[in-house]
């Protein structure tokens, strides 16, 4: 997670040097990332602040559940 979370603070970083910053970035994570990591205080503070924006799916159902902040 620690991983994505960089290269999704990367790639944002990136959109805003070559004026793509109107894009809207998401880091897409499973249901169960969502409920382990998110779910949590800690997440929730990356969550409240804006600084990650999250496209949670369901694998089995390979269908999106939930768009944060949407």
């Amino acid at each position: 997670m620690e991983q994505a979370l960089g290269q999704y603070v990367l790639y944002r970083q990136i959109l805003t040097e070559i004026g793509a910053s109107s894009r809207i970035l998401y880091l897409a994570v499973t249901s169960p990332t969502y409920n382990s990591v998110f779910a949590i205080e800690l997440g929730q503070v990356l969550l409240k602040n804006q600084i990650i924006r999250l496209m949670v799916f369901d694998e089995e159902r390979e269908a999106i559940t939930l768009w944060i902040p949407d």
